[in-house]
């Protein structure tokens, strides 16, 4: 559906213990056979004759905690409205004292600077996931993260990022070429209208038989950084953190992923209502993509979350702990619409 805020299925205390359990049963639909491998029409051959690479620049600024460079090949900054109004919403004003002014000048730095470690942070658990077209030519259909429960690994996205392997492999990024991704999967199960009106929205793929060293571009999560009972909170930052479309454009075979996190503040308790949701089983976090704000830019347009699909939601933490640096994002969701017409994601 065409719609603003951004939506994000939670992982709640409940499905969360299942999930530790038994990743068949957390996604409450019927599981789905092992993910198909799909050949495309090709004179090159088969889907496991694929040679794409990644551009050596694009490697070094997706692995490198440091990098929060934009443009193809990079982890970029979020610039949103909600990280530049909430920073300046808790900022004394400007003393006419030099000392004082000082003081506040150098808090709103250390905030800034931890705010932007947390982005980076978060981009670095992304795990982009494609696609290959007629010509074996990749294409991005979304985000995901991997995430280790006991002695499986499972990369976990939205189920309709999942849903694209009935026209192709899937693929992901290895550390040096594209890995296609092997495993059972499963998905929540859309309701008989189809998945656009799925509100859960949830795939999972156990990936548990490709080696954890294909895996090394990532952080992989554990339980411990879950947060499964968070309930959105005012004057607090969240972040949606993928692989938009626009960013990812393939050209020939080289391949530059190119990571965003959208900081965002949670919609009041009115917004849920209107669109029939409920804090406890999703979030929703005020965006609007034609009036992103900050301190270099001014007011701008962002980039379209189209491909974040699948990527991490984060509750990044107050602006009291960035300024003190007690902040410690978890985990709350993973993204799954963007609607635009409300403004949220």
């Amino acid at each position: 559906p065409a719609s603003g805020f951004l939506q994000v299925v939670p992982i709640e205390s409940a499905a969360a213990r299942t999930l530790f359990r038994s990743a068949r049963h957390f996604c409450r639909g019927t599981p789905d056979r092992a993910l198909t491998t799909c050949g495309y029409r090709s004179r090159r051959g088969s889907p496991n004759a694929v040679s794409w690479e990644w551009a050596e620049q694009g490697l070094a600024d997706l692995t490198s905690s440091a990098s929060n460079q934009t443009g193809s090949g990079s982890i970029g900054p979020s610039g949103t409205s909600a990280r530049e109004l909430l920073i300046n919403s808790i900022m004394p004003p400007i003393a006419e004292d030099d000392s004082q002014s000082s003081a506040i000048a150098e808090m709103e730095r250390v905030l800034r600077e931890n705010l932007s470690a947390a982005e980076r942070r978060i981009q670095n658990v992304l795990c982009p996931i494609y696609g290959c077209d007629d010509r074996g030519k990749p294409y991005l259909i979304g985000s995901s993260l991997l995430l280790s429960v006991g002695d499986k690994l499972l990369l976990v996205t939205a189920a309709h990022v999942l849903d694209w392997n009935k026209d192709t492999s899937l693929y992901v990024a290895g550390p040096v070429k594209p890995i296609v991704i092997e495993g059972d999967s499963y998905r929540t199960q859309p309701p008989e209208a189809g998945r656009d009106e799925d509100l859960a929205d949830v795939g999972i793929i156990d990936v548990s038989n490709i080696p954890r060293e294909q895996w090394s571009r990532y952080r992989i999560l554990t339980p411990a950084d879950l947060d499964v009972d968070d309930i959105p909170a005012d004057h607090t930052l969240y972040g949606f953190a993928g692989f938009p479309v626009t960013k990812n454009r393939v050209y020939l075979t080289t391949i530059k992923p190119s990571s965003m996190a959208c900081v965002v503040v949670a919609s009041p308790p009115d917004a849920y209502a209107r669109l029939e949701l409920h804090p406890a089983t999703h979030f929703l976090g005020n965006f609007d993509r034609n009036r992103q704000v900050d301190s270099v830019k001014g007011l701008f347009t962002g980039p379209d979350p189209k491909g974040m699909s699948g990527g991490g939601v984060w509750r990044l933490g107050t602006p009291k702990e960035f300024a003190m640096g007690t902040n410690s994002e978890r985990l709350i969701g993973i993204g799954i619409e963007h609607r635009k017409d409300d403004k949220v994601l």
